[in-house]
């Protein structure tokens, strides 16, 4: 399927992780006319819970300020949705709470998997997911992620984005493993200096990153700010890593611009006590103003990275207590109103960990 992309920002902003503007009007134009003719038949149904009554106990948050109502859908998994009220719009906004202790953090490529792209849904049918977000952006030819992104020796994208400042990171390798030789990447040209040392891309390959026995000094999963983090020494100590722009950088600043177009969006982040959230706003808003909202409700987040917006925005959830979908938007409602979704090439999944559990890790160096 064609890869259409709402606007992201103005291109007189100056700030690093703000996208430049596209051609506004022809880009609406090719998000309505995607919208028109490439919706899959019967994507007008939005998810529902399957779950029974704990789970319909639901609450929603229309209030900015008020805490969250978490409700565990497993342990170490919660999901939280709030009303939000913005500017123009209002609407659903859903956030996926991880343990990493109790789930691992899975990366699905077409590039590494092959095959044409999958919706979130089949991807988790295929892979034993029980949560699928977007990845990343990805460029026109339908694959390559717009950042850095590695799955231990499978590189998506050896090459780092200057502009983007945030990687998501997990499965770290053992100690051995993690330190590179600038050898190229599987599937690259030139020396990658932030892939595990080409001396032990079995390590790399298949550390079992569902289990709990990988690098105990090291964050099973986590958010790296680039101004913040050592994030040229801890890539290669980790067997995944994708790169993104920053929504929200590590001392809680909200980085975009507040002028900006509206459109769905999909973002992970990672909250105080280590746990990653996965992040949906069907609602059509700026970036600046969900992350000010998220910062509002949720006090705990931290850094934030933006992985997706517009139609193709999606969270899925599928679990033996629930299963449900939350997907983008593109263009007005009278034009689209679709709630299907759209095939991706590169999501983050998460997984029950088989093994036992270790200690969490709640700080980062500097």
């Amino acid at each position: 399927m064609p890869r259409f992309q709402l606007p992201r920002r103005r291109a007189s902003s100056p700030h690093k992780d703000s996208p430049p503007a596209g051609k506004h009007l022809l880009l609406r134009l090719a998000v309505l006319l995607c919208a028109v003719f490439f919706v899959p038949a019967g994507a007008c149904a939005s998810g529902n819970a399957t779950a029974g009554s704990n789970i319909s106990r639901m609450a929603t948050n229309g209030t900015t300020g008020t805490p969250l109502h978490w409700i565990s859908v497993a342990q170490g998994l919660e999901l939280a949705e709030s009303s939000a009220v913005f500017r123009d719009t209002s609407g659903t906004v859903a956030l996926l709470r991880i343990d990493p202790r109790h789930y691992s953090l899975q990366l699905y490529t077409i590039s590494e998997q092959g095959g044409p792209p999958q919706t979130p849904s089949e991807w988790a049918a295929l892979y034993n997911l029980d949560a699928v977000i977007n990845a990343s952006m990805f460029l026109p030819d339908g694959s390559t992620s717009t950042g850095y992104m590695r799955n231990g020796t499978a590189a998506n994208n050896s090459r780092i984005n200057q502009r983007f400042g945030s990687f998501l990171v997990f499965s770290p390798l053992p100690p051995h493993a993690a330190a590179s030789d600038g050898q190229p990447p599987a599937g690259g040209t030139q020396p990658d200096p932030y892939a595990p040392a080409a001396a032990h891309t079995t390590a790399a390959r298949n550390t079992p990153n569902d289990a709990g026995s990988d690098n105990q000094q090291l964050p099973a999963a986590d958010v790296l700010d680039r101004y913040a983090d050592d994030w040229q020494t801890l890539l290669p100590r980790y067997r995944g890593v994708v790169q993104n722009f920053r929504m929200i950088s590590a001392d809680r600043k909200p980085l975009w611009p507040e002028e900006g177009d509206s459109f769905s969006i999909a973002a992970i982040g990672k909250d105080t006590q280590g746990r990653i959230l996965f992040i949906h706003s069907r609602a059509q808003t700026t970036v600046r103003e969900l992350s000010e909202y998220l910062l509002d409700i949720c006090p705990s987040l931290g850094a934030t990275m933006y992985v997706e917006g517009g139609a193709q925005a999606a969270l899925h959830l599928s679990t033996p207590a629930l299963t449900r979908s939350w997907v983008g938007r593109a263009g007005s409602s009278f034009w689209y109103s679709a709630t299907g979704q759209w095939p991706l090439p590169n999501i983050i999944g998460i997984r029950k960990r088989s093994a036992q559990l270790r200690p969490a890790a709640t700080s980062r160096s500097r």
